[in-house]
């Protein structure tokens, strides 16, 4: 505001005051804003992932006696991976190899193989006559499980029982070991009441056993004590004469069982 102060002589007439208009100051503002924006973009992360290759092999082998087998193994690639967030995964997969690795058997080694057929050993084989005293049958020294049959008529009997005129087969033996050996006719193909003795040397020589029937030793008839068993002392390099013969006029198939010494 501006005020005007006016002095004036006296006798003069107040002068006329002419007020001043007021006046609203208008006040133009423009404004120019300039925003300038630097975007710097994120890059996008490109990750490049080796996968980790668990490799199992399958390995078929076949062994021989006489080389080392050769396995062939074709192992499976299994591949996990795991990308960061936001990142682009690029997998190179590692190709399919096939090795043919060497395996050498030694002892305690476990392998899978073409089994080997086990021949079974052969059995023990009587050898010599036709079974009489004249012309005995020689049995093996390891002894084993001889099957005959009894036939015609007996020319020898033991002392423990009636064994006129069963017919006998004669069988001679002589142990390789001394000590204590087991002779009987149960079971297996035995099918008659057996009379068992035993002389030293020939057939001409002293009874030193003889049994008729025994507790527990079965024959086919059926029967549970028509089998015969002996349990002798015999001596290294002695020969024994086994007699199978029949009660009274008994005959038939049997089988002899003759355990040595160990």
């Amino acid at each position: 505001y501006v005020f005007r102060i006016f002095a004036r002589a006296p006798g003069t007439p107040a002068p006329t005051t002419t007020p001043l208009a007021s006046a609203t100051p208008t006040v133009t503002a423009t404004v120019t804003a300039l925003a300038t924006a630097t975007t710097t973009p994120t890059p996008t992360a490109t990750a490049t992932v080796t996968p980790a290759v668990t490799t199992t092999p399958t390995v078929l082998s076949t062994s021989t006696s006489t080389g080392a087998p050769t396995a062939t193994a074709t192992p499976v690639a299994t591949i996990t991976t795991t990308p960061p967030p936001g990142a682009t995964a690029t997998i190179t997969p590692v190709p399919t190899t096939t090795t043919s690795p060497t395996i050498t058997a030694t002892p305690g080694t476990i392998v899978i193989a073409t089994p080997t057929p086990t021949v079974p050993a052969p059995s023990p084989t009587a050898t010599g006559g036709a079974g009489s005293c004249a012309l005995p049958i020689v049995l093996p020294p390891d002894g084993g499980t001889f099957a005959g049959t009894t036939t015609g008529t007996g020319s020898v009997s033991g002392s423990c029982a009636l064994s006129q005129p069963a017919p006998e087969r004669v069988f001679s033996w002589t142990s390789p070991r001394t000590g204590v050996a087991v002779v009987d006719t149960c079971g297996g193909t035995t099918s008659y009441d057996t009379v068992l003795y035993i002389r030293n040397g020939t057939c001409g020589g002293n009874e030193a056993y003889c049994n008729d029937d025994a507790s527990g030793c079965t024959t086919s008839e059926p029967s549970t004590v028509h089998g015969s068993t002996l349990t002798i002392a015999v001596t290294a390099g002695e020969t024994y004469t086994i007699v199978v013969d029949g009660y009274s006029d008994r005959k038939g198939n049997f089988s002899l069982h003759l355990t040595p010494p160990f």
